[in-house]
Formats: structure tokens, sequence, C-alpha cells
């Protein structure tokens, strides 16, 4: 008796290169008109703001993320890596664009991740809603 009998006919056993597996895309099990953009974001857009400060408080650049969600509303997203976290829990985010353009907003800290390593940087992850004054 063969060491893979207990597998079903036609199946191959793990590891048995002797039988070719079937290809089978995920994809071609789906309805006709089946899209991944159901909850895709609209209007992204991503750009570098300079002179950044949080609450009064400067900061180092941020990289910021604005879209609009799924119900229109305006939603946005700063990244800044500091060797300091924020004070404040929430405040004004500011800054300037490359164009310089002004931009504020209210926003609160939604996350801080302090890398590894003797510098000790930390990534804060600001959250904002509504549109950006300036934008």
């Amino acid at each position: 008796m063969s060491p893979h009998a207990e597998y079903a006919q036609g199946e191959p056993a793990p590891g048995d290169a002797s039988r070719p597996r079937p290809r089978s895309s995920g994809f071609a099990r789906r309805a006709p008109g089946w899209c991944y953009r159901q909850g895709v974001t609209q209007r992204h857009q991503r750009f570098a703001l300079l002179d950044v400060t949080f609450a009064g408080v400067a900061m180092p650049s941020a990289t910021v993320d604005c879209w609009q969600d799924t119900r229109g509303d305006q939603q946005w997203q700063a990244r800044v890596l500091t060797r300091t976290g924020p004070i404040a829990e929430n405040g004004e985010l500011a800054g300037r664009m490359a164009d310089g353009r002004m931009l504020a907003g209210p926003a609160l800290v939604a996350d801080q991740q302090v890398g590894p390593g003797s510098r000790r940087e930390t990534l804060v992850v600001f959250h904002g809603s509504g549109a950006l004054r300036g934008l």
C-alpha cells in the first residue's frame, strides 16, 4: 500500500511532486462584476508638510495623506518621525506645503511606535477629520 493511499483519488498528497496540482486563481471563482473597489477611498492626496507644529510645539516634517471616505467625509492622517513624542494627546497640527500654502486642522495622536536602537526615534501618527484649512 502506498504511503499516500489515504488521500482521495486524483488529489496530490503533500510533498508529492509526481502529481501536478491544479492551478486555480481565487479570482476565477468570483462572480462576474465582483470588484475589490467597493470600499476604496476617493480623492487621495499625499504630500510633505514642512515647519510642522502640534499643539504649539515644533516637530519635524510630516507625511500627510488626505482622502474622502465611503460616506463622502474628508479624513486625513499625518506621520512624523521624531526623537520626542508629542506632549498633548490632541491639538492643532499645522505646517507649510512645498508650494508655500499653510495648512492646519484639529488632530489627535492615534498611535506612537518607538523604534529600536540607540536613537529611539518615535513614529507618531495623527488622525484628523474634516478638510484641512488651506488645502
